[in-house]
Parts: structure tokens; C-alpha cells; sequence
């Protein structure tokens, strides 16, 4: 090897050498997210009241109860009402974040559908060390019996439901965020289609926690 090749081979060592400890020292970016402040126009002793009423209305024991879809979105409006209060707010606190144009956008374009599924995402996620009493069996000449459901069991239900793990990996006391909110309603959507794909997915959440 002539002596200007080996200065040739040394010169892009060291330029090679300084580019990957450049690369090292360069701190990771992260994806841009925005904690939600978020107050819903349900309780959770509401919410659980709506999920059950949703299952009753279904009138089978069996997930594969067909409704039409008119009939699917009369019982899904108090998701509905709860989830476009909280797309208000979502939409609001976005507009101050002007890194958040992405998230804001998609927000903003959400269906009454999405708004359903969002009304769920967020009690899904919002369990801060809740204990629900529900009562069951409210119909007519029905007796009703009273339940404790735990928020761990609640957090399950609901990643087993939706089908994915955020739900259950930020556990009791997470923090609801753009980005998990967001990545739980797309989840939902692709599993479940419609007000008919939603009362199903309360129908699978209620059977778990039952």
C-alpha cells in the first residue's frame, strides 16, 4: 500500500470515528405529548351504569347479538354526549400547545363514533384508585344485586377489551396523555366498527368485569 493510501485509510478512521461519537453524544428526541386535564360529564358510578345498561339493552348472552345500527346508536348517546364534552376540552388545551399540530388535527376531525370511544378510553384510563359499586339486574321485577368491581379489574377489562396493553401498562393512578388517548381510540376502531363494533366492545368489557 502506498504511503498516500495509508494516509487516504486514516483519514476516514478518524472522520468515521468522530462521526459515530458525535451520533453517541446527540440526545434521543422524543415524540412530543401533552398531559390531559380532562373533567367528564359522566361519574364512573355512571359509567359503569351505562356499560351495563348497554348489555342489557343487547338482550342476549351471546357477544354475537346482531343490532341494527340505529339501534346500536341509541344506546351508545351517553358515551356519545360524554365523549364530545371530551373532545371540547382535548381540542382546547391542544390550541395552547403549538408543537401539538398533529394531535390537534386529529382530535378535530374525530366522528361522534370516535367520541364514543373516547368517552371509554378515558375512564379506562382514569382510575385513580377507584372502587365501583354497581348494581346490576335494574329491570322491571328483576332482582337487583349489588357488586364491587376494583380498579385493577377494571384496567384489565378494558386492555382485554380494546386489545391492546396501554390500557393496562399505566395501571392504577396513570396519566392520560394525547398520544395514549389517541393510539387507544385507533385501536378501538380497527377492532371494532361502528355504534354496532362499540356496544360489542362494552358488551365483552362488562362480561369480564361481571
Amino acid at each position: 500500500m502506498t504511503n498516500f493510501s495509508k494516509i487516504a485509510v486514516a483519514a476516514m478512521t478518524i472522520l468515521l470515528m468522530g462521526s459515530c461519537q458525535n451520533s453517541a453524544n446527540e440526545p434521543n428526541v422524543e415524540h412530543e405529548d401533552l398531559t390531559l386535564e380532562l373533567i367528564s360529564s359522566m361519574s364512573q358510578e355512571d359509567f359503569m351504569r351505562n356499560c351495563f345498561a348497554v348489555k342489557s339493552q343487547m338482550k342476549s348472552v351471546s357477544r354475537s347479538t346482531q343490532l341494527t345500527d340505529l339501534e346500536a346508536q341509541q344506546i351508545m348517546q351517553p358515551f356519545v354526549e360524554d365523549g364530545l364534552q371530551l373532545q371540547t376540552e382535548i381540542i382546547e388545551q391542544l390550541e395552547t400547545e403549538p408543537t401539538m399540530a398533529e394531535e390537534l388535527a386529529y382530535f378535530s376531525g374525530l366522528s361522534e363514533v370516535d367520541c364514543a370511544a373516547l368517552s371509554f378510553v378515558f375512564h379506562s384510563l382514569n382510575e385513580a384508585g377507584m372502587e365501583v359499586e354497581v348494581v346490576t339486574g335494574t329491570l322491571d321485577k328483576i332482582e337487583t344485586q349489588q357488586m364491587t368491581v376494583t380498579s385493577e379489574r377494571l384496567i384489565h377489562c378494558a386492555a382485554a377489551a380494546v386489545g391492546i396493553n396501554a390500557i393496562k401498562e399505566l395501571g392504577v393512578g396513570g396519566v392520560v396523555t394525547a398520544a395514549t388517548v389517541r393510539q387507544a381510540i385507533i385501536a378501538i376502531g380497527r377492532r371494532y366498527l361502528g355504534y354496532i363494533g362499540l356496544a360489542l366492545l362494552i358488551y365483552d368489557f362488562v362480561e369480564c368485569i361481571s
